[in-house]
């Protein structure tokens, strides 16, 4: 699967165009592997940039959400702090 080109489509939904833009200009990283192979499917994902003015309030919540793990998954490790 070619997540690069996920990520370029995703470039054209205004939210996420800053980050596309990070990533695809050398901050993306392959998303790891687990151990273990549970032959599940693969993660989901958005398959095209969407407007947030066409979808319902709980629609576009849903695909931000999905988009935004999408994004995570292709980028750095988040370093985390406690206090």
């Amino acid at each position: 699967m070619n997540l690069t080109n996920l990520i370029e489509k995703l470039r054209n939904c205004h939210d996420y165009e800053s980050y596309t833009n990070t990533l695809l200009g050398g901050q993306y990283l392959k998303p790891k592997f687990g151990k273990q192979n549970d032959q599940a499917h693969t993660p989901i994902h958005p398959v095209k940039p969407a407007d947030p003015n066409t979808l319902s309030r709980n629609e576009w919540r849903i695909y931000d959400l999905i988009s935004r793990h999408f994004l995570a998954c292709c980028s750095k490790d988040a370093i985390g702090i406690e206090s």
